[in-house]
Order: C-alpha cells, then structure tokens, then sequence
C-alpha cells in the first residue's frame, strides 16, 4: 500500500509544471519571464514594484576607485544555500547560449532547474536597465570555479560590472547573499 501511495505522489510531483517552481521564499519575488531553450528553462525573477537603478557617477577619488575596481570581480565563498557545480554549470551555459537576451527591465535574478530537480540561481541586488544574459556569465563562471568545494557551490562576487553598474552578483541556489 505505501509503494502505491510513494508512486502516486512521485507521479503527481513529476508532473507539478516548472513554472510553479521557486526558488526564494519572499512572496514580493514573481517569475517575470520563461526562457525555453529546448533542453532547459531559464526563469527571470524579479519584484514588480522595484525602482531602476542607475550607474553611480562620482568624480570623487572614491569614485574612481570603485570604477577601476567595477569588473574584477571579486569573489567570497558562503557557507549557505549550495546548489550543485553541475547544476550551476548548466544554468551558466545556458545564460551563454544566448549572450544577446535582454532580461526584462525588472529582473534581479535568473534560475534554472536541473533534470534532477536541483536548482542553480544568480542574483544581483537591483534593477538594471538594459541587462543582457552575456552580462552575467564572468562573474558567475568566476564564483562557480572558486566555490567549488565538494561539487558545491554558494557564493558572490563583488565589484561585478552588470552594464555598467558596480554591483554583486551570487550563484547558489537561493539567489540569497
């Protein structure tokens, strides 16, 4: 009788639709878009009321020091929210397939759901304009090699240039700083 029970629930939940996947649980987070690339889906994340940030100008030593730094990407290792290497993996590639895709305007994160289910997410803290998929893949290949302890991967990258915004980007599988 619980092998039936264990089918039947493995069934219902095999065929629960991708899209009613999510990843966080901030109920102000929705999917924005899906992204069907034959093989895998790729799902925008955002905050419908976010505002639009704009890149800091600042003729300040300070400020020019952030825009030499913008882009080095430097990466910490979390301790919090592992997603798989492979999982991320996949999702980076992914995001590669299609450097050209701009991410809806009101995008702070993008995930992907392995065929096993495990879920690789990259964030970033605000709304960018004009934010095309090839943005992302840097700072995410960067974090991805760098935490990768174990097969798993949870971490951030600061100093991340995301069409000129000097901000961070984290892989995992929260999209959780």
């Amino acid at each position: 009788m619980h092998l039936i029970n264990l089918a039947v629930l493995a069934a219902g939940l095999a065929s629960v639709n991708a899209a009613a996947i999510h990843p966080l649980s901030d109920p102000d987070l929705v999917v924005l878009k899906t992204i069907d690339l034959g093989d895998a889906t790729l799902y925008e994340v955002g905050r419908a009321n976010s505002t639009t940030s704009t890149p800091v100008r600042s003729s300040s030593e300070e400020g020019s020091k952030l825009q030499a730094r913008c882009g080095s990407n430097q990466v910490v290792c979390t301790s919090h929210d592992y997603s798989t290497y492979l999982a991320c993996d996949g999702l980076i590639r992914s995001i590669n397939q299609t450097p050209h895709n701009e991410l809806d305007p009101a995008a702070i994160g993008l995930y992907r759901v392995d065929e096993y289910g495990t879920i690789c997410y990259t964030a970033w803290p605000q709304r960018i304009p004009g934010l095309r998929y090839g943005h992302l893949v840097s700072a995410a290949w960067k974090v991805n090699s760098v935490c990768n302890g174990g097969a798993r991967v949870s971490g951030y990258a600061h100093d991340v240039n995301l069409n000129g915004v000097c901000t961070r980007q984290c892989v995992n599988s929260s999209g959780n700083f």
